[in-house]
């Protein structure tokens, strides 16, 4: 809940008993906003640190990779001469 819908919510409430307690619970409410944008946020660091890791991963890969075919190719060079 944004703080615009609370101060809204909280100036319609009036003075009864009830009404004070649900003026009372909106504010609450609004003290602790939803957790669902939090672990929205979550995920996306956590695909980012994949992501990341990822990346790093198939650098050094690459490398090996890369590293392995120079090998082969030397040693089918110097077994065809």
């Amino acid at each position: 809940m944004d703080t615009l819908a609370c101060k809204r919510l909280t100036r319609r409430a009036g003075q009864d008993s009830d009404e004070s307690m649900l003026k009372m619970h909106i504010k609450l409410q609004c003290l602790f906003p939803s957790e669902e944008a939090q672990d929205l946020v979550e995920y996306a660091l956590v695909v980012a640190l994949i992501g990341l890791g990822a990346v790093m991963g198939m650098g050094r890969l690459s490398t090996q990779i890369n590293l392995a075919f120079k090998t082969i190719s030397s040693d089918l060079a110097s077994a065809l001469s």
